[in-house]
């Protein structure tokens, strides 16, 4: 007889069963954790029917309380944690609220400051530009020259003057321009003298970058010479061409209004001038036949109503380029200046004027080379002298002249002696007023007076300076029915 203990023996359909509620146990539970933590499960394999160990199952039963514990804790979380996140959601809402009202309010507390200031800031710098008119903003600049003229069959002498300017910017847009010129002279006895001739006094105003507007005293804008090349210290002589010189045919300040301005087109410029005057005056002196006929330009009180008119345009196809056409139209006298006849009509004078100049650095002569010229010409109404002893003086009042200026200066090469010297030419000529008398020489033939002159001129410069040039020059001149006079001229110009 076998002693021990006999075990019932196992149903294998009851170990089946057991597998098979573990095997869902354990699918759930993979499944649980899966949940827990975002992630979804593998699929569950039906044919797996491996038997589960005791381990296995008290593993799987610890995980499955500790997914239960933590999904415990992420619902108690959630329900704590939602009603304090919308709290402070709307908390933020309404701050983010009250900063965007705060901002607004500062903006426009900064507008209206910003205001206020540039308010005060346009009011000081007013009363600063009024406190510093005529103080702060002049400006005193000018030329000077002296000089020594060695003239045939005349004494030769020495020369001196100076022509200060004064500039005063009252404010961004209204400027004032004075300038004087002062220099010795002859008395006509044996004396000297020192002549003071007042030549700009306007005021100007700038309207905008293509326009200025002014009254007073300026330099007519007739031709370009004036204008652009009358100071010794621009002019690469020492003396004017003869056509704009004292006794020429063309004014070099006046009274009256004018404006200006240039004009940008694309590439290219437009300049222009206009201008009212008081005009010129004839000379009416009957006793002198050499003056009779001619203009005077100085014009500090008008003879009449009728003002000159005139202006000049021009145009810059390349910046070293400009030409330019000007024109002036005058009532010169009320009455043709005759003893017999003091009710004869108005003369009228009209005076034209071509212009050119051309200034350029050249490489290929290593320097830079200059050429312009000028025509005008005069037409004033023919009319008949009576001179003292009653003879008439029968006057043809058309008049010429111009000149043409070439200068050469190496400025690009490397001796500094050469650089700064300037080779000069100049051609000018005078074709005056043609007066006949009824008096005869003692050939019989009628006197004429006036009449043509030329001269040429060769100058030699030395630069010490943009502003301080040392000129020499030798004219020959050519005066017609009066032979010629040469001359030998040295003169140092400087700008300040």
């Amino acid at each position: 007889m076998n002693s021990g203990t006999h075990l019932a023996p196992r149903n294998p359909a009851s170990g089946c069963r057991t597998r098979q509620r573990l095997a869902c146990l354990m699918a759930l539970a993979v499944l649980t954790a899966g949940l827990a933590h975002g992630q979804a499960p593998p699929p569950a394999d039906p044919t797996n029917n491996a038997p589960v160990t005791r381990a296995e199952y008290e593993a799987l039963k610890a995980q499955m309380e500790q997914t239960r514990q933590e999904m415990a804790e992420l619902r108690k979380q959630k329900a704590a944690a939602t009603p304090a996140n919308a709290d402070d959601v709307n908390n933020l809402k309404l701050e983010i609220a009250k900063l965007k009202k705060d901002s607004d309010q500062r903006a426009e507390e900064n507008a209206a400051y910003q205001d206020e200031t540039t308010k005060i800031m346009k009011e000081i710098k007013q009363r600063s530009e009024m406190a510093a008119a005529g103080t702060t903003k002049l400006l005193i600049t000018g030329d000077a020259a002296v000089g020594f003229q060695a003239y045939h069959n005349s004494n030769s002498t020495f020369s001196a003057g100076v022509a200060p300017r004064f500039l005063w910017e009252l404010n961004d847009r209204i400027l004032f321009d004075a300038a004087f010129d002062i220099s010795t002279d002859s008395d006509g006895a044996n004396g000297s003298k020192t002549n003071f001739d007042l030549t700009i006094a306007n005021v100007s105003y700038i309207v905008n970058d293509y326009l200025i507007v002014g009254a007073g005293q300026f330099v007519v804008p007739f031709g370009q010479y004036h204008t652009h090349f009358d100071p010794p210290w621009i002019n690469p002589l020492p003396d004017d061409p003869l056509v704009f010189s004292s006794g020429g045919l063309t004014p070099s300040s006046q009274l009256g209004v004018f404006a200006n301005g240039a004009i940008p087109i694309k590439s290219t410029k437009l300049v222009y001038a206009v201008y009212a005057t008081n005009g010129s005056t004839l000379e009416p002196n009957a006793n002198n036949s050499t003056n009779q006929g001619s203009l005077h330009f100085d014009n500090s009180v008008d003879q009449n109503n009728n003002k000159a008119l005139g202006g000049r345009i021009g145009f810059m196809p390349v910046p070293e380029l400009e030409m330019g056409f000007s024109i002036m139209h005058q009532q010169v006298s009320d009455k043709a200046p005759t003893a017999n006849n003091p009710e004869s009509g108005s003369v009228n004078n009209a005076l034209y004027a071509v212009d050119m100049s051309y200034r350029r650095q050249f490489a290929e002569i290593a320097g830079t080379f200059h050429i312009r010229g000028e025509y005008v010409w005069s037409h004033t109404t023919d009319f008949t002298y009576t001179d003292a002893a009653g003879n008439p003086l029968n006057f043809n009042n058309n008049a010429t002249g111009g000149y043409a200026l070439v200068s050469y200066r190496p400025s690009m090469v490397s001796n500094k002696i050469l650089r700064n010297t300037e080779f000069v030419f100049r051609y000018d000529r005078l074709d005056a007023q043609q007066l006949t008398t009824s008096n005869t020489d003692s050939k019989g033939n009628p006197v004429t007076v006036g009449g043509q002159e030329q001269r040429y001129t060769l100058g030699l410069d030395y630069w010490f300076d943009p502003r301080v040039v040392l000129k020499t020059a030798y004219e020959c001149d050519d005066i017609a029915h009066a032979g010629g006079n040469p001359a030998f001229v040295v003169q140092i110009g400087v700008g300040f």
